[in-house]
């Protein structure tokens, strides 16, 4: 396991580049954890600690890894997912945070297959907890209705 440190400077023309850098790093590297540290001193930062595996094939091998998972749901099952992708990446954009900070790619497929109807039954959901429930849970239940709806 490996570890890397990123600086993100809560300053407007700055955020966007450090926000970029750490996103094209998890597009390139296996994550398997990341803590976060707000640090108040002189300019407004977080520091984000990023444990990784090293793996040159990471891309390719993680495609694999997600087609295979999605290969077990039904068409409706995969529209939705498909749909919810979109919706994330456009909730990301409005409010100006990382999708992963939404839902990951596996928490968008258990919803794509459980599709919660209340808060409650969200938060059975491994990696909704009652912070990202509280956050982005009502979203996440319009949209799912919305999707069930057509």
């Amino acid at each position: 396991m490996k570890i890397k440190l990123f600086t993100l400077r809560l300053i407007q023309n700055e955020l966007g580049d450090d926000q970029k850098q750490l996103n094209d790093f998890f597009e390139k590297h296996q994550v398997l954890q990341i803590e976060t540290a707000y640090v108040g001193v002189g300019d407004t930062l977080w520091s984000v600690a990023v444990f990784y595996e090293l793996s040159p094939q990471k891309a390719e091998s993680s495609k694999n890894v997600l087609s295979a998972a999605l290969g077990g749901l039904s068409n409706f099952d995969l529209a939705v997912f498909e749909a919810l992708k979109t919706w994330r990446s456009d909730v990301s954009k409005r409010f100006n945070i990382a999708p992963y900070r939404i839902a990951s790619n596996r928490e968008l497929q258990a919803l794509a297959v459980v599709r919660p109807k209340d808060l409650i039954e969200l938060e059975r959901i491994k990696g909704f907890g009652k912070i990202k429930v509280a956050t982005f849970g009502s979203l996440i239940l319009e949209q799912l209705s919305l999707l069930s709806e057509s």
